[in-house]
């Protein structure tokens, strides 16, 4: 077990494997930070003409499907197939 733990690492640390790590980490950090700047300029915008519940919902709209999106080109960004989806 201890073995297969090691390999791992190994497997982790090595420079094709590291410069993918680091891409998905970039790619989810500035993607989820430009979700947010979009959610707060939509909503600033959207806030004197909607109600508070359509607010909410438009502002859950747009997190869900913007990390969605962000998290699958992470997913593709890190080599998995996601043709089947």
């Amino acid at each position: 077990m201890l073995d297969s733990v090691t390999e791992l690492l190994k497997n982790l640390l090595e420079p094709e494997n590291l410069e993918k790590i680091f891409a998905v980490a970039i790619i989810l950090v500035v993607g989820f930070a430009v979700l947010n700047i979009i959610k707060v300029l939509i909503v600033r915008n959207l806030r004197q003409r909607l109600s508070a519940q359509t607010l909410m919902l438009v502002r859950k709209v747009i997190v869900y499907t913007g990390g969605f999106i962000v998290v699958f080109v992470a997913l593709r960004q890190a080599g998995l197939d996601l043709n089947i989806l």
